[in-house]
């Protein structure tokens, strides 16, 4: 099973969006967790790949009941998604979702993974829910 790291990471008032190519929905950044990588290294890494930018990952909701998860700063979601690919079929994979905000600013976008990049704010993705994915939807109402 794939396993992917992704994040609401948060400007102030607003969340980073992207599109990892022209024909696919709004999602948050991130990506696969390479071998030996840990959740927390692999969110680190790919922000740093994709954006140049160094994150904090923060506590996403203080009332959520995270008893079964020992790491810290803990997910704010983590669950399994089914999926077909045009090119590999029927897939599965792992997605941990994590919340951040930006530590240092130097914002550099890696053009081979990302083909567009916008920060939104919450009602703005309400506005173009059709073009987001549904779970991103699900975990905004925690916001």
């Amino acid at each position: 099973m794939k396993q992917v790291v992704r994040c609401f990471l948060l400007d102030k008032e607003k969340i980073l969006l992207v599109r990892h190519n022209e024909n696919t929905k709004w999602t948050l950044p991130g990506w696969h967790i390479e071998a030996n990588e840990t959740i927390f290294e692999a969110i680190e890494r790919e922000i740093k790949e994709e954006f140049n930018l160094k994150i904090k990952l923060t506590n996403p909701n203080k009332y959520l009941n995270y008893s079964h998860i020992t790491e810290f700063p803990k997910p704010l979601s983590v669950y399994t998604i089914n999926y077909t690919s045009p090119k590999h079929g029927e897939l599965t994979k792992l997605e941990f979702i994590f919340v951040a905000e930006v530590v240092s600013w130097e914002l550099i976008v890696q053009k081979e993974e990302i083909y567009d990049y916008k920060w939104f704010t919450k009602d703005e993705i309400s506005k173009i829910s059709w073009d987001v994915y549904s779970q991103i939807l699900d975990l905004l109402t925690l916001f």
